[in-house]
């Protein structure tokens, strides 16, 4: 029997929803409801801003932003997973440093709440030119780490009794880039999970999925990346 995409997609999920819910298997209009826990926060998610002074991506930012906070019951921070900027990957100088500002400057006159963001593959300067700018200090990932106020490409911190791990899940390859954790951030990410208590709730974000479906759909691909998912 053939299966379509969506269809395995629609499958895959629905497997995915009830490995979460022990001994319950679910229907559309099932709602799980846990009566005895309390809400310990609540978050706002942005991914893929790709913010540029081109058109109404400005405005469009601004006013997403405004909704977030103007919520009855607003968020106490906002998650912002990556490719927060339209592209440095391939530009300029003065184009990355353009769209750096504006995106600086929005969230100064625009937000008042916590901010905690990634890296991007887009945010990431200079790695499609060639080695152009190969000998700038703020060459590769270093100048969106400064702009986004970041401690390093990858960090983690508690909020709400949560421990949030942001993981930079881009890595060079060639003139380009994959999905990838280094090593070092690997060694890393094992030492964090290690010391954070048990009973503590784990929350782990990146930019490009560290386990995606890809290699079921693209496997040919795979191959020549290392078992890598590749990204275009």
């Amino acid at each position: 029997m053939k299966t379509s995409r969506k269809g395995f997609l629609r499958s895959a999920l629905a497997a995915g929803a009830l490995s979460m819910v022990p001994g319950k298997f679910l229907g559309a209009t099932d709602t799980i409801v846990s009566p005895n826990r309390k809400r310990s926060m609540r978050l706002a998610h942005f991914t893929d801003v790709h913010l540029q002074p081109e058109g109404a991506a400005p405005y469009g930012f601004e006013a997403a932003l405004h909704q977030v906070q103007n919520m009855a019951d607003k968020p106490e921070a906002i998650i912002f997973s990556g490719d927060c900027v339209m592209d440095s990957f391939s530009a300029s100088r003065e184009r990355t440093k353009t769209q750096w500002d504006l995106w600086n400057k929005i969230l100064k006159d625009e937000c008042s709440l916590p901010t905690h963001p990634l890296l991007g593959n887009h945010d990431v300067w200079g790695w499609g030119l060639l080695g152009k700018y190969k000998k700038d200090d703020n060459f590769g990932k270093q100048w969106a780490v400064e702009e986004l106020k970041i401690p390093k490409q990858y960090y983690s911190y508690d909020l709400g009794g949560w421990h949030f791990i942001m993981l930079d899940s881009t890595t060079k390859h060639g003139p380009g880039y994959i999905a990838k954790l280094d090593n070092e951030q690997k060694d890393w990410l094992k030492e964090e999970l290690k010391k954070t208590p048990s009973a503590t709730p784990i929350c782990i974000v990146s930019h490009i999925p560290i386990y995606a479906m890809c290699v079921f759909m693209d496997g040919k691909r795979i191959k020549k990346t290392d078992g890598m998912c590749p990204v275009v």
